[in-house]
């Protein structure tokens, strides 16, 4: 268990990646702030044996300044390397959040479905979390060390009797760590995916809130969040004991150490075994010890935090990864043959059967069928979206599983259902980056996105976060754009003028029919306008399993 916590651990601080030699730099200034810190309070009981002693005032005016160069270096370094420091932990929480969406962008399609509702828990909040331990875990292990290390030196050299002391708290922290340690680690693996079904639950509620208001459930949504509160309290609150046991022996050392440390030095100050001086320092070097144990906690709770989220940070990373330059190369589409085209989720009960189709450039196929006829799961397919198919589907003779998606890609368009616009102004929500004002007046004006342009909004218009700020029928009319600005051969539209008005959809349905001689267009709809331009029709309730 230990070794496997071990190789868990040295993997996720490996994520570091362009950032370690920051994190070496920030940590040798961390360090040299360090050493000048711990040198103070030494040089201070000198200071006060020297006054004790008689010695002439001009050098002890000397040395005062000179403490008051090392106190002036103490405090420029503190401040800076805390800047720093910061600094870094922002900077390499951020890259680490890129590195989380990069790695979710790459992910299969199938395991974006599956996970769908833990996807945003792991990217924020679980990156919140462990970024921290990955970008400061190792070095603030260092640091504390080395700060506890000196301490201890100063202290031997004034008095080892005081010193043994001080050292016989070690053990019950040691004790108390071992512990808690598998129970902090359990708790957090529970702790954060109650999180997850907390975060998810915020999400349906404000996606669904007019239903709620229209029902009247308010009261019903909210016990069942106070439900869902009480399940992740629980394990919240079982970390926290952990935390706080460890506090409360912090602080019974912090009350108790100074005590005993006062009397026991009275006493060999009295007897001439300690100078007066250096009961100061060892006892100002008490308040260098409470912080670094203290941190040396957090440190270790934080640890086992990480390593109980570990499994849902490093499969994330590196699991399901889509390599979408895998297969063969195709350049176009001209033909596409379904043959004896079966589909299964669970492997037992078939949702397509025996499909057998041909489409060639210049058709516009009508794609019609009840719900759950399997219009949604056939056009997955087509997108590569599932590869477990029986029978064959042909592009040009090519078998479509052994088509790289990457270039296959280059030559679909697809405009969903449920549309997606994102926050960016009007052009890139169209052109997704990549301008060509040809092609992108062309396509504004066959959906006719200009229609809804007023004087005062532009191509510059901003979009708000899921078009929040444009109507249902401007959203559908933005997407569509977007799917004829790529000029794709195979273009695929799902119940593309559900939400436009009679005059407005018979327009674009004209533009439509005007731009299908060199594509192959799929329409799913329900609706007659969009049908009427269909040379060829599939109904999908004609292959539904019996």
């Amino acid at each position: 268990m230990k070794n496997n916590n071990f190789v868990k651990y040295k993997k996720l601080i490996s994520y570091i990646g362009p950032y370690k030699k920051k994190r070496i730099f920030v940590t040798f200034l961390s360090a040299l702030s360090t050493i000048v810190s711990a040198i103070i309070p030494f040089i201070l009981g000198t200071l006060i044996d020297k006054v004790q002693t008689n010695q002439p005032l001009k050098n002890i005016i000397q040395y005062a300044l000179f403490i008051s160069l090392i106190g002036m270096l103490n405090i420029f370094l503190n401040s800076l390397q805390n800047y720093k420091w910061h600094v870094f932990k922002v900077e390499f929480t951020d890259y680490f959040r890129s590195l989380m969406v990069s790695s979710f962008l790459k992910k299969k399609t199938e395991y974006c479905k599956k996970n769908y509702e833990d996807l945003s828990s792991r990217i924020l909040q679980d990156t919140e979390i462990i970024s921290k331990d990955i970008s400061v875990g190792f070095p603030m292990l260092f640091l504390n060390m080395l700060n506890l290390g000196l301490v201890m030196f100063f202290m031997v050299r004034m008095s080892i009797k005081l010193t043994l002391v001080v050292l016989f708290v070690v053990p019950i922290f040691t004790v108390f760590f071992g512990i808690m340690q598998n129970s902090v680690q359990s708790n957090s693996i529970r702790e954060r995916e109650e999180f997850s079904n907390l975060t998810e639950s915020v999400k349906e509620y404000i996606d669904g809130i007019f239903q709620i208001k229209i029902f009247k459930k308010e009261l019903f949504f909210l016990n069942k969040f106070k439900e869902n509160i009480k399940i992740y309290e629980k394990y919240l609150k079982k970390m926290k004991l952990f935390t706080a046991v460890g506090y409360g022996i912090m602080n019974v050392t912090v009350i108790m150490l100074p005590i005993i440390i006062l009397i026991l030095g009275a006493i060999d100050v009295h007897s001439g075994k300690l100078t007066l001086g250096n009961l100061f320092s060892f006892y100002f070097y008490l308040s260098f010890i409470y912080e670094p144990m203290q941190n040396l906690t957090n440190w270790f709770t934080n640890i086992q935090i990480s390593l109980g989220m570990s499994d849902r940070i490093i499969n994330f990373l590196e699991e399901d990864i889509e390599d979408i330059t895998v297969g063969e190369e195709i350049s176009k589409v001209n033909e596409i043959q379904i043959k004896n085209l079966s589909f299964s989720y669970d492997g037992k009960q078939d949702v397509l059967k025996n499909i057998n189709f041909d489409l060639q450039k210049g058709d516009i196929v009508g794609v019609i069928g009840s719900s759950g006829s399997g219009k949604s799961t056939l056009i997955d397919i087509l997108l590569k979206f599932w590869s477990n198919y029986s029978g064959s589907i042909l592009i040009d003779g090519k078998e479509l599983k052994n088509i790289s998606k990457d270039s296959y890609y280059n030559l679909v368009s697809y405009l969903e259902q449920n549309t997606f616009l994102f926050r960016g102004n009007l052009k890139e929500n169209i052109t997704l980056g990549n301008l060509d004002d040809e092609k992108f007046f062309n396509s504004i004006n066959l959906s006719k996105v200009d229609k809804f342009l007023k004087d005062n909004v532009t191509y510059e218009f901003d979009i708000e976060s899921n078009g929040k700020n444009v109507s249902g029928g401007e959203k559908q009319r933005i997407s569509l754009a977007r799917s004829i600005y790529k000029d794709s051969d195979l273009l695929i539209l799902d119940e593309f003028t559900s939400a436009l008005d009679t005059e407005l959809e018979k327009e674009i349905v004209e533009n439509i029919k005007e731009i299908s001689k060199d594509k192959i267009i799929l329409i799913i709809t329900h609706r007659k306008e969009p049908l009427s331009i269909c040379n060829k029709i599939l109904n999908m309730e004609n292959f539904k399993s019996s």
